[in-house]
């Protein structure tokens, strides 16, 4: 990591910017996680919707959105 934030200073990076660089990798991480957790969850709720909708109007009324 520290090779890739020195590539992009284009010098070596002071200890300050070592710690914020490292911050925001694992904030990111984070951020990342969370919406991957978030589709998921979306993706299973409609896979489980689907399985058990019984008729064409029930498999037509589920839809992505942001509430599901």
């Amino acid at each position: 990591m520290i090779a890739l934030l020195t590539g992009r200073l284009g010098r070596e990076p002071a200890a300050e910017e070592k710690a914020a660089f490292a911050t925001q990798v694992c904030t990111n991480y984070s951020n990342a996680a969370a919406a991957t957790a978030l589709i998921v969850g979306k993706q299973q709720r409609l896979e489980l919707a689907t399985r058990f909708a019984t008729t064409k109007e029930e498999l037509q009324a589920i839809e992505w959105s942001d509430e599901n």
